[in-house]
């Protein structure tokens, strides 16, 4: 009976073993990026695909402004936004209109709008601002427009909560409305449906305004959770703005309980943009972090990028363009990582790297043969920048006067201010460990650490950047004595 028992142990463990797919994982050092690595999963009708964005130089007015409005404060942090991008001006200034207290719309902006969902947000600013002129212009617009059919869900349910404010109408909708929400569920979050949250924040304001006493219980879950309040970070800007609105209406319903407070007291606005998955270095980068143990849905993130990369292997075989080697080291790079066997290897035999004229494609080759050049082959000059040289020592057998050369670029690699310097302190990081260079790695450790922020790691301006959290996380693997992490260029 025991040596059963035994044998039943041993086949559990077995199976188990073979049925987690290998992969390479990839240590990520920083909580905050794990959180919101975690947020970047989107679904859409197409299937999976990757939101990964970041702050741009240019603050988006409109979220600018929904974060002011929302935390309540303005100091010399949070100064409001006048609205100068064309994008979404018209609800830019709506929320302007609520922190200055005043109407920007003319007579003739009012009477111009043709939309329930515009004429809604006109009606609740001028009820935030105590302008009992600007509500009847607004009755006026609303007696006059057509009133919408169901089809158009979203222009109905606004219709339906101005038709209560301004004549007490009562529709019957309470299963509707009951089942707009408590069907919302983390996906719908996350989901690409743009409806899907302006319908809550609508069946919200009607729930209310009927008394249906519908349990919000489970959207306070939901809200409260902190990947996807980063999620809502990185959405576009009305969606954005849905989001914190319908928080407003929780705290409300959940006695001033905050909720996006903290997350927005510690970052600042972000205009939203993907990471493609058409784009090779995109894979490349999401591999170095998204085949993690640390991330919750990690298969998923798996097969998604498994099959960008294996229609991307079939392309490359196809199509040999002028950043072949390029593309197929990092292809090659990321198959590995997600436990494929490399089948770009053939991308460099029977090629003489020297030979090759640009030297980004020369450097590629050399570092997928393994070769290593001639000092005379690659020369380094003293006019060559900073990333320039890193390169090439990257890929040449260097001699003792070499070893010594690289030793003093340490300073200024630990210095470098330059918008690539995380991938020249990536690069020189490996070379400190393949070489055993004798530096000080407690300070490059100090460094990547300077960089560290509420959603992973922040350029020196404090925005938080995809690409510059992978490479810093990825210098920190190389000093814990990762090799593969040594590859990653």
């Amino acid at each position: 009976m025991k040596q059963n028992i035994y044998l039943l142990i041993v086949c559990f463990f077995l199976l188990t073993a073979c049925s987690e797919p290998y992969f390479k994982n990839r240590p990520i050092h920083s909580n905050n990026f794990i959180n919101t690595i975690n947020s970047y999963m989107k679904e859409s009708n197409d299937g999976s695909v990757f939101e990964v964005t970041s702050q741009s130089e240019e603050i988006s007015d409109l979220k600018n402004n929904s974060s002011i409005l929302y935390l309540g404060k303005i100091n010399d942090k949070l100064q409001p936004s006048e609205c100068k991008q064309e994008q979404n001006n018209f609800y830019c200034r709506i929320l302007l209109s609520m922190l200055k207290k005043d109407s920007l719309f003319s007579i003739e902006e009012i009477n111009k709008v043709r939309s329930f969902f515009d004429l809604y947000f006109l009606y609740n600013m001028m009820e935030y601002i105590g302008d009992s002129e600007g509500l009847e212009k607004i009755k006026k617009v609303f007696m006059k427009l057509e009133n919408p059919g169901k089809a158009d869900q979203v222009e109905y349910y606004y219709f339906l909560i101005l038709d209560y404010k301004i004549n007490n109408t009562v529709a019957d909708m309470k299963d509707k409305i009951e089942n707009n929400i408590s069907s919302f569920t983390e996906q719908d979050l996350l989901d690409l449906d743009y409806n899907k949250p302006i319908l809550l924040h609508a069946s919200i304001i009607l729930s209310n305004l009927y008394d249906l006493e519908v349990n919000l219980d489970h959207l306070k879950d939901i809200y409260e959770k902190k990947e996807n309040q980063i999620t809502i970070l990185f959405r576009d800007e009305i969606t954005y703005w849905v989001h914190l609105m319908i928080t407003k209406e929780l705290e409300q319903h959940f006695e001033n309980k905050k909720f996006m407070t903290n997350i927005l007291s510690e970052t600042r606005p972000f205009h939203t943009y993907f990471y493609s998955l058409e784009s090779i270095r995109n894979l490349y980068l999401m591999s170095n972090v998204f085949a993690s143990k640390e991330i919750s849905d990690v298969d998923k993130y798996l097969n998604v990028l498994s099959h960008r990369i294996d229609s991307f292997s079939q392309e490359l075989k196809n199509n040999r363009d002028q950043s072949y080697y390029q593309y197929s080291y990092y292809l090659n790079y990321a198959e590995e990582v997600i436990g494929k066997s490399s089948r770009n290897q053939e991308a460099a035999e029977n090629t003489n790297c020297r030979d090759i004229k640009l030297f980004n494609e020369m450097y590629y080759c050399y570092k997928a043969t393994g070769e290593m050049a001639t000092s005379e082959a690659v020369a380094i000059e003293e006019s060559d920048d900073l990333l320039t040289k890193v390169l090439k020592y990257d890929i040449i057998d260097p001699t003792p006067k070499d070893i010594e050369e690289m030793k003093k670029l340490y300073p200024e690699v630990l210095n470098s201010e330059s918008k690539d310097f995380y991938i020249i302190l990536n690069i020189y990081t490996s070379l400190v460990q393949k070489h055993n260079l004798d530096i000080d790695k407690e300070l490059i450790r100090k460094k990547v650490e300077q960089y560290e922020c509420y959603l992973g790691y922040c350029e020196p301006r404090g925005n938080y950047v995809f690409e510059l959290s992978v490479y810093l996380n990825n210098i920190l693997n190389i000093l814990e004595g990762d090799e593969f992490a040594q590859k990653f260029r």
